[in-house]
């Protein structure tokens, strides 16, 4: 039998999963943590993510970056942006720098270089009641009001235009055996949520979390035993648009609908309530939320079209695209009612 190693140069690797005990190798060569007692990967995705446990009975969370389409970890800056909000009071899964001092370890694998960091491990609860989507609200509100005065390492990425609509563009109407119908649906989609962004005027920028859909956040009681908002995940983060930031939360309740449910209305309003609590929304701000939604969906399926040598082109079908599309273009409408 021949080898393949024998016939062809190496292949190609798009994305490796390392072992737990790989990972937790390279933990104990670079940083001051106990030895680790047992641990496993949590989840493999976009990034992956692995939790472990100590002698010291202390657990933490390990992230090895994914090779994501926007480009490299944006790490310096999440990190120094994680400990600028904790010196601030702010409730967040905190980061753990190597000995060395910088934010995280380069682990080189067969796809290349990708960036492994390590972060404290949360107690808390899922948000799921009224009461939890309050105070998830008002929670990313102290993290804008926070980010006000960071003065820390630039961010790799702006999530602006370019960020949020355009290079996600770039990247769907790359699709092998797209249908020539669907990239004219999508193209008509991306210029008329541009006109409509243009449309919107001078919007507030503030430094985003990114990824704020309810998922990255639990809620706990505090020292003084009051329930809040504790965030994690940051590995959107970056100054933008404080509608976008505003906008994931509502583009996550409405699921890939046409419209919010009662409950997820209650849930969004809920929300809201809660970050104006902390912080004034102005008027121009609110009304472009709808236009950041429609942004959102095309920058999670961009998601999808860049990694197709990793999940594969049916993750984007035709038919598929063609729903997103019709949503997208509906909800131009019933989001602005």
């Amino acid at each position: 039998m021949v080898r393949e190693r024998d016939s062809i140069s190496p292949l190609e690797i798009s994305n490796s999963t390392v072992t737990s005990d790989g990972i937790f190798r390279v933990i104990q060569k670079h940083y001051d943590i106990n030895q680790i007692n047992e641990g496993y990967l949590l989840q493999s995705g976009y990034n992956d993510t692995y939790i472990f446990e100590c002698v010291d009975k202390s657990r933490w969370i390990a992230r090895l970056s994914g090779n994501r389409p926007r480009g490299s970890a944006n790490i310096e800056y999440e990190v120094s942006m994680l400990e600028h909000l904790s010196a601030n009071g702010v409730p967040v899964a905190g980061p753990v720098r190597p000995r060395t001092g910088a934010a995280g370890v380069e682990v080189e694998l067969a796809e290349g270089l990708r960036t492994l960091a390590v972060f404290h491990f949360i107690n808390g609860d899922d948000p799921e009641t009224l009461e939890d989507w309050e105070l998830t609200g008002s929670g990313l509100a102290k993290i804008h009001n926070a980010s006000e005065d960071y003065s820390g390492p630039a961010s790799r990425y702006t999530l602006d235009i370019d960020h949020l609509l355009r290079s996600p563009m770039k990247l769907l109407l790359q699709v092998p055996r797209l249908d020539q119908g669907i990239s004219e649906l999508l193209n008509k989609l991306a210029t008329d949520i541009e006109s409509d962004f243009k449309a919107a005027g001078d919007l507030s920028r503030i430094g985003c979390h990114g990824d704020c859909h309810g998922g990255n956040n639990f809620i706990q009681s505090n020292s003084s035993n009051e329930r809040e908002a504790v965030f994690f995940d940051f590995d959107d983060s970056g100054p933008g648009y404080l509608a976008y930031d505003l906008s994931v939360f509502l583009w996550n309740q409405l699921g890939g609908r046409k419209s919010l449910s009662e409950k997820a209305s209650d849930n969004w309003n809920r929300f809201l309530k809660g970050y104006e609590q902390e912080r004034e929304l102005a008027f121009a701000d609110r009304k472009a939320i709808p236009i950041f939604v429609r942004m959102r969906h095309l920058l999670w399926l961009s998601e999808r079209a860049g990694r197709r040598d990793q999940w594969g082109i049916g993750a984007l079908r035709s038919s598929h695209l063609s729903e997103d599309a019709e949503m997208l273009d509906h909800l131009r409408s019933t989001l602005s009612s």
